[in-house]
């Protein structure tokens, strides 16, 4: 989790963050779910939706 919680000193793009664990809570990784809801607390509604329509586009395809 230090990776995406930006604890190692890296720029996050928690949009990305977001979409992306979405995807692995999508195909049942266990810990994706809490730590995709953890991100969304980063983001302004506005930028939560859209790394929400980002996330779809990445399960659909």
């Amino acid at each position: 989790m230090s990776l995406i919680s930006g604890t190692v000193g890296w720029a996050q793009d928690y949009k990305q963050v977001y979409a992306w664990l979405s995807v692995s809570a999508a195909n049942a990784q266990t810990k994706a779910a809490s730590w995709r809801d953890a991100t969304a607390e980063k983001l302004t509604p506005e930028r939560l939706s859209d790394a929400q329509k980002v996330a779809t586009r990445y399960i659909e395809q």
